[in-house]
């Protein structure tokens, strides 16, 4: 029989049961729509490692109880940069960072991507569980020598190791899918454009008729002048005779 999964359940009241949760999801990979990113499940022994590791810093919470450590918070006790990126990064795939799930899945990315030597080892789960869990303490959680409880680290996770082999194996978690992409917003009709005002028609030209008429008036008006000129010269002539005679 498998365990169904549902990331952001509250964490277990019971700490073996908040370790078995742990290394589930750690051994379940992930599949992320929203960032497009692909996490591969790791072998128990190195699951049960980061959950050694995880019952050192917080017993395996997903939210510190009480006064936070230098303001430290989740299962690997993120702080100051790394804690904001955790929360980014569950908050856009998950919806909530206040879960186990969400935080595993983090804590594989950050593994891969940011100590990706140690992240092969974990992928491979070749070497000894003591030596895997020693090596994420030094890598990846790095805490101060006086207080890194080294033996308590491995003791625990020794027993989520022999924890998870009595379980039935996990079914993986669905891939979560892309957030929804809200709709173009729908332009704004534009406002009726008005007609333009009608154009008054151009005045009709001439009919070639009135065009006639007015030729033949300026012509007879040529022709009186002419007339009007040789009568003005007829009389001119007379009047020269008369004044030589008058000599």
């Amino acid at each position: 029989m498998s365990v169904p999964l549902n990331p952001t359940e509250p964490d277990p009241v019971a700490l073996i049961d908040r370790q078995k949760l742990l290394a589930t999801y750690l051994m379940a990979g992930w599949t992320l729509g929203v960032s497009g990113i692909s996490i591969p499940p790791l072998p128990l022994v190195s699951a049960a490692a980061i959950v050694g590791n995880a019952t050192e810093e917080n017993q395996c919470r997903s939210v510190t109880t009480g006064a936070l450590d230098h303001g430290s918070n989740g299962l690997l006790q993120w702080r100051l940069d790394r804690l904001t990126a955790m929360q980014e990064f569950c908050v856009k795939n998950f919806g909530t960072w206040q879960a186990i799930g969400p935080q595993s899945a983090f804590a594989a990315y950050e593994c891969e991507t940011k100590y990706p030597t140690l992240w092969a080892d974990l992928v491979a789960g070749t070497k000894s569980l003591a030596t895997l869990t020693a090596n994420f303490m030094a890598i990846f959680e790095r805490p101060a020598v006086a207080t890194e409880a080294l033996d308590v680290r491995i003791a625990a996770a020794d027993a989520a190791y022999k924890a998870a082999s009595a379980a039935p194996p996990p079914v993986p978690p669905a891939p979560v899918p892309p957030a929804p992409v809200p709709p173009a917003p729908v332009p704004p009709t534009p406002p009726p454009v008005e007609p333009s005002p009608p154009v008054p028609p151009a005045p009709p030209e001439p009919a070639a008729a009135s065009l006639g008429v007015l030729l033949a008036a300026v012509t007879a008006d040529i022709a009186a002048l002419q007339t009007a000129r040789t009568k003005l010269a007829v009389d001119v002539a007379a009047l020269q005779t008369a004044l030589a005679s008058l000599k």
